[in-house]
């Protein structure tokens, strides 16, 4: 099968297209012949080598893929630990849900990493209710794209952070109450003390504090991502004060059986809110497999807005 290999493991990696042995399935996996993949930030650190692939799961780069089972043609979208950027995977199958009928494939091959790390992270991790309000940072990322919209569609009022206007443009468009550009903004002095029920945060140490002097009294800040840092100094008494709950959350590393169950109540609460297009993968740019590398210098930039796919269609 075709596959994307890194070469030079570290910061100066390189992406090729090559010739890989093809995955073989067992009881519990199906082969799945990929259409479209995305990338994730997570990818990029797994080629810098900072992010090994958990114990059995594929060295190849990709989080996520749509494509048709080989065992019946019923085309699938997929949650990988890893194996994306490839014509050929294995899935298991509990991990993988139909393709909705209103979705392109570019848009299926975007959709799992990005909806249940939201969901995961924002409804079963975070709690989060009808008429509560959440703070999204990194708004226009595509988890940030789809936090936005899963909050929507369930009575949940958000206000996120980007890092410019148009992007904070974007956000308001797909439903956001409230958009601030954090580069030339403080958001920790812009937006309002004690007034938000959650925070999702996939910067980590420089927004630690703001985020506690955001959240209401028993407030669940829950943290995705360490973008801009590991380590900080906070006074852990306003933890106490305001009963604050702080969640650390991977979805890579949780275990089959558990990643099971997310999918199952992802598509019960929100399958009918994708087959309507009322949740759906923001689509920034497509780049075919052969050009992974261009790909990854994009997401690099964040200068793009949701997704970025690699497609193995010819049309």
């Amino acid at each position: 099968m075709q596959g994307i290999s890194v070469d030079n493991l570290g910061p100066d990696y390189a992406l090729l297209l090559q010739e890989l042995d093809p995955p073989k399935p067992d009881s519990e996996h199906v082969l799945v012949n990929i259409q479209t993949t995305a990338i994730n930030r997570a990818d990029l650190l797994q080629a810098q080598g900072h992010y090994p692939p958990p114990p059995g799961a594929s060295a190849i780069l990709g989080l996520e893929c749509a494509g048709t089972r080989a065992d019946n043609g019923e085309k699938v979208m997929c949650l990988l630990p890893g194996g994306g950027y490839a014509s050929q995977a294995i899935v298991h199958t509990g991990s993988l849900l139909p393709v909705p009928e209103s979705y392109s494939m570019e848009e299926a091959g975007a959709t799992m990493e990005t909806a249940l790390t939201a969901y995961l992270n924002i409804f079963i991790l975070g709690n989060a209710q009808k008429g509560n309000k959440v703070l999204i940072h990194g708004g226009s990322s595509g988890v940030g794209t789809m936090a936005i919209q899963l909050c929507k569609v369930s009575g949940i009022q958000t206000v996120v952070t980007a890092g410019s206007d148009e992007k904070c443009r974007r956000c308001e468009a797909l439903g956001a109450k409230q958009a601030v550009n954090y580069k030339s903004k403080d958001f920790g002095e812009t937006l309002e003390a004690n007034s938000f029920d959650l925070i999702l945060d996939c910067v980590g140490a420089p927004y630690l504090k703001s985020n506690i002097k955001l959240l209401k009294p028993d407030g669940r800040l829950v943290l995705i991502g360490l973008m801009g840092g590991a380590k900080t100094d906070i006074h852990l008494g306003h933890l106490l004060a305001k009963r604050i709950q702080l969640i650390g959350s991977t979805l890579r590393s949780l275990s089959t059986q558990r990643k099971q169950t997310i999918i199952s109540a992802f598509r019960k609460q929100f399958g009918e809110a994708m087959d309507t297009r009322a949740i759906c993968p923001v689509i920034h740019q497509v780049f075919p497999l052969q050009q992974a590398q261009a790909a990854h210098e994009l997401v690099r930039s964040s200068q793009h807005i949701g997704k970025v796919v690699l497609t193995l269609l010819t049309n």
